[in-house]
């Protein structure tokens, strides 16, 4: 039932709570007015008791005190028994009874119980009497007394009726209200209305921010917020589209490229050229390998969410180790050093991913090695600064124009466009997974002012507990 509540119109959910809460109110409301009415009530017909009390003991004032000077008149009064006429169908339920000094009934009303006698000196008290509910009410002299009682169920009646005729139009007003409210919410979600209405008639190219004039003040946030996520997703699909294009242009080369070379080495006479060629094919095939690579390394930090990185641990000293035997080979065949310098110990742990991380580590010693000049030197440093763990790659290549750092993580875009042997998506592929694990990312010169110096600036995590 509640996933259904939840899963209701807005309409419906507004309409539900508003007439709950004035259900509520009007409930409350009902019944304060039904107990002051009971109170007003109790106290009308206890006024009625006492002054007709006071009136039958005035009335009988001259005949008691007669009666208590000679009880002989005692005859002269007349029993209301005999008494004839038409009866109220009320009348059986008040009573009354005249008593003389010494506690004899002398007069009562048609039915009055002889328990009225029960009803104390001017208080009021409830009495059951032959299974019946009384009020009952005193009054009493030197030469007689009075005793007058009603029957409950007169006041219930009267309470009943009373808010019979108040209250009966709160329902029809609920249901009123309901047509009103459901009238109003639908007026005051027109907005929304258009706006879907809007995006329902776009094509599905259509990125364009939705308009904000005609929209209410409580509405804007949600129409701001679409079109932030309008502007985000028309600038992915952008990145998306320039990412396809400058792939399918950078394969096109060594594709073309080795095209060409397998034509030579199939045409070639010499068997020095045909060899030249098949290493040329062979290389060719490496960079598109390599580009292949990258791209599916790209797309796969693309797709991660930064949620599911943090949920994890690594060892960011075992991931380099690991990634740096990858490109150890690299290393050798350009006779380029490369080493690591790390803490012993376990106090290089990070939340992210190993895998992610490793292929970080890879793509900046890669780059490094690729654009260090053969003889040169590439150096891997890990070291604990605070709660930070910090990643830092050195070469003693060419290094980057101070002016030109921030450029170089876009993708495709290399350091020499024409000296290059990479892809263009090594920092590109860096500069995500950095962000997916909320690490700083710098460049920078290398040692004496030469080379390039990337650092990645990750947050420690507490060692893995066995």
């Amino acid at each position: 039932m509640l996933a259904r509540f939840r899963s209701s119109s807005l309409r419906r959910r507004l309409l539900l709570l508003l007439l709950s809460l004035i259900a509520l109110v009007w409930g409350a409301a009902g019944y304060r007015v039904w107990e002051e009415t009971h109170h007003e009530v109790e106290e009308v017909f206890d006024v009625n008791l006492a002054q007709t009390a006071r009136l039958l003991l005035t009335l009988a004032r001259h005949e008691l005190e007669e009666i208590a000077e000679d009880p002989g008149e005692i005859d002269q009064l007349r029993d209301l028994e005999e008494v004839g006429g038409t009866h109220h169908p009320y009348e059986h339920k008040i009573a009354f009874r005249i008593y003389d000094s010494h506690g004899n009934s002398l007069l009562g009303s048609p039915g009055a119980p002889p328990a009225l006698d029960l009803a104390p000196n001017d208080e009021f008290v409830d009495r059951k009497i032959d299974g019946e509910h009384w009020r009952l009410f005193g009054l009493r002299e030197d030469f007689g007394a009075v005793k007058v009682g009603m029957r409950i169920d007169i006041r219930d009646e009267v309470v009943d009726y009373v808010l019979a005729s108040t209250l009966w139009p709160m329902p029809l007003g609920l249901v009123l209200v309901a047509f009103l409210v459901w009238w109003a919410v639908g007026r005051g979600l027109r907005p929304l209305g258009r706006v879907a209405g809007e995006l329902g008639r776009r094509d599905a190219g259509d990125l364009q921010g939705v308009r904000t004039e005609p929209v209410p003040a409580e509405v804007r946030p949600l129409v701001d917020a679409l079109n932030e996520l309008l502007g985000r997703l028309q600038r992915a699909f952008e990145n998306e589209r320039r990412f396809t294009a400058d792939a399918s242009h950078e394969l096109r080369t060594p594709l073309a490229a080795i095209r060409i070379q397998a034509q030579v080495a199939a045409q070639a006479e010499d068997p020095a050229q045909r060899t030249r060629a098949l290493e040329k094919i062979t290389r060719g095939v490496d960079r598109a390998t390599h580009l292949v690579e990258q791209l599916l390394a790209l797309a796969r930090a693309d797709a991660q969410q930064a949620g599911q990185i943090h949920d994890k641990q690594a060892d960011l000293g075992r991931v380099a180790r690991g990634a740096l035997e990858e490109v150890m080979p690299l290393a050798l065949e350009r006779s380029v050093e490369l080493g690591l310098d790390a803490p012993e110990g376990r106090g290089l742990q990070v939340r992210g991913d190993p895998g992610s991380l490793s292929i970080l580590v890879r793509n900046l010693a890669d780059n490094a090695v690729r654009y260090t000049p053969e003889g040169g030197r590439v150096r891997v440093a890990l070291a604990v600064q605070g709660g930070a763990v910090v990643l830092s790659v050195e070469d003693s290549g060419p290094g980057i124009p101070e002016a030109e750092r921030a450029a170089m993580f876009e993708r495709f875009r290399r350091r020499n466009q024409q000296a290059a042997s990479g892809s263009g998506l090594g920092l590109s592929i860096v500069e995500r997974i950095a962000r997916l694990h909320t690490a700083q990312l710098t460049l920078g010169q290398g040692a004496d002012g030469r080379g390039l110096r990337v650092e990645a600036v990750f947050a420690a995590a507490p060692p893995e507990k066995r």
